[in-house]
């Protein structure tokens, strides 16, 4: 870097993507600055035309996930999580026993929002994304689990995993629902206590 100027963007927006607009504001703001580059630090993620723009144009565009990882931040939600969780579900006829089981699971969450993980004493696989959650300390999460021994866990997950750095774990909390046209529904949840 030395003395090469680099400009850096940052705000929270209020949506999930930013779009190429403010991309191009910093663009100008560079080539008016003679800056050699520049970063979008963004709450968010960011969309295809804005990623398309900063292609070739010594834009780094950053989402809050690629922040904490780079910056070896504990409390961030990227990296691998390990621990004991609890498949659960209840229907209108109770407690579902087959979908009952209390197994190890590792979940993996890259900086981009790729989430994947498994839990094999109970077969289940799961893959999906996450995307920041209110606070840096977490993340929303929308996985689909397959393989699972119990059918009925075979299904789209979402909730969250968020950090307690102090503590340095976090807490897991998947839902998701089986619901029956004029039959009931049947309701599934993954919880547990996560350590990297």
């Amino acid at each position: 870097m030395g003395q090469d100027k680099y400009l850096v963007q940052c705000k929270q927006w209020k949506v999930a993507k930013v779009g190429v607009a403010t991309v191009r504001e910093l663009y100008g703001v560079m080539t008016a600055e003679r800056a050699v580059g520049g970063f979008v630090v963004a709450s968010g993620e960011f969309t295809d035309d804005a990623r398309s723009f900063a292609e070739g144009r010594s834009i780094q565009l950053v989402a809050t996930l690629s922040l904490l990882s780079m910056i070896g931040n504990n409390a961030s939600p990227s990296g691998t999580w390990r621990g004991q969780v609890q498949y659960q579900g209840t229907g209108a006829g109770g407690v579902v026993q087959e979908a009952m089981a209390v197994v190890p699971m590792t979940i993996d969450i890259d900086p981009q929002g790729k989430v994947k993980g498994s839990s094999p004493e109970n077969g289940c696989s799961l893959k999906g994304i996450a995307a920041p959650g209110i606070m840096p300390v977490s993340v929303n999460l929308d996985v689909t689990f397959t393989g699972c021994h119990y059918k009925g866990l075979n299904r789209r997950f979402s909730g969250t995993l968020f950090v307690i750095q102090a503590q340095k774990y976090a807490q897991l909390s998947l839902n998701g629902s089986h619901v029956v046209v004029l039959g009931g529904a049947t309701f599934f949840d993954v919880k547990g206590t996560m350590r990297r």
